[in-house]
């Protein structure tokens, strides 16, 4: 769809209506928006009569949380990677926000296209945003020990429980992937249309 927009641009069309139901794809749409030269790229969600702005959504959001925005979106749960469980994306949303070195380690994760290595630095604050996801005020900062904690002492059930650090970074490397091919994907479109 982003590369159809892209060929729109090209041909000249500076104000684009898109319409999907597919949140994956405002998240991407918000991430490339600025790739395109549009004054404006609008996207009809679902079935609902009202544009939403895409090119306002980014400009607000600047560009860093821009272009990490597919990557939270896959790594809180998307189309092939799945979510944590009581925590939706407004949470997961308010907890980014109140961590904005995430935005830099999701970012750096956008230059390993082609491996599947995920940096001790990343997976640290991955793992501190997860902590902060379940419990808000703990002073954690690896999943193991909240786990531990939450299970323990918090009496949880394991449903209620973040993953482990292996399955986290399972779940990192599936999300990571699949951004990263739509991305080059659109990016060579950009590229063949721009």
């Amino acid at each position: 769809m982003l590369v159809h927009v892209a060929d729109a641009a090209a041909s000249g069309y500076s104000s684009i209506l898109m319409r999907t139901v597919d949140t994956d794809v405002v998240a991407l749409a918000v991430a490339v928006v600025n790739e395109v030269e549009v004054s404006a790229l609008w996207i009809m969600f679902g079935t609902g009569n009202n544009p939403i702005p895409i090119h306002r959504i980014s400009k607000k959001l600047e560009k860093e949380k821009s272009q990490s925005l597919p990557l939270f979106h896959a790594l809180t749960g998307c189309d092939t990677t799945s979510f944590f469980l009581g925590n939706g994306k407004k949470r997961a949303w308010t907890t980014w926000e109140n961590l904005p070195d995430l935005t830099k380690m999701l970012l750096s994760l956008l230059k390993l296209e082609g491996t599947s290595d995920v940096p001790a630095q990343c997976m640290q604050m991955i793992e501190r945003f997860i902590v902060l996801l379940y419990d808000r005020t703990s002073m954690l900062s690896k999943v193991i020990e909240l786990r531990h904690h939450l299970f323990t002492i918090k009496g949880k059930m394991p449903e209620n429980i973040p993953p482990t650090s292996n399955s986290l970074l399972q779940h990192i490397r599936k999300g990571n992937l699949p951004r990263c091919i739509y991305l080059e994907q659109s990016n060579r479109g950009f590229t063949k249309f721009t």
